[in-house]
C-alpha cells in the first residue's frame, strides 16, 4: 500500500534470512520510510513461515547464505502473497533460484543495491501483493 500524500510507502514486509550485507541495506532504507515496517525472521519450518506471512505485504528472501531455504520461503511466500509481492535477494548466484523465481514471476536481485533499486522493488511489492494487513495511511 502506498501513502500518495508524501509518497513514502506503508505496509510490512517480511525479511527471511537476511545476510548482515542484506540487513544493512535494508536498515538504511527503512530510515526514510518509517511507516514500512521490516519484520526480520530466520524461521525454518513452514508452520512458522506461514505466521509471519500472516501480516505481511510483501517478502525479501535472501539466499546468499542457505539457498534451499530460501526456496521453500520463497515458494510459501509467492502462494500466500502473490508473485509480485516477494523476491529473492542474493550476493552469490544461484542458477536454479534464478530460473524458478524468474519462472513463477518474480524478481531475483543481485545485490547489494542501492537506494533507488530498494525503493523500487519495496513499491512493487507494498502495491503488488493482495494487501493482507488492511493497513491504511494515517
Amino acid at each position: 500500500m502506498e501513502n500518495s500524500k508524501a509518497g513514502s510507502l506503508v505496509g510490512e514486509i517480511a525479511l527471511f534470512y537476511g545476510s548482515d550485507s542484506l540487513t544493512r541495506q535494508i536498515t538504511k532504507w527503512a530510515r526514510k520510510h518509517p511507516a514500512c515496517t521490516i519484520r526480520c525472521s530466520f524461521a525454518k519450518v513452514l508452520p512458522e513461515i506461514r505466521l509471519v506471512l500472516e501480516t505481511a505485504d510483501g517478502a525479501l528472501i535472501d539466499a546468499t547464505d542457505d539457498d534451499a531455504q530460501a526456496v521453500d520461503a520463497f515458494s510459501q511466500a509467492a502462494g500466500h502473497l502473490g508473485t509480485n509481492a516477494v523476491a529473492i535477494y542474493s550476493e552469490v548466484m544461484h542458477e536454479g533460484v534464478e530460473l524458478l523465481v524468474r519462472s513463477r514471476g518474480s524478481q531475483v536481485l543481485l545485490g547489494p543495491l542501492g537506494e533507488t533499486q530498494w525503493d523500487g522493488f519495496f513499491q512493487q511489492a507494498l502495491q503488488g501483493g493482495r494487501g493482507r494487513s488492511g493497513r491504511k495511511a494515517a
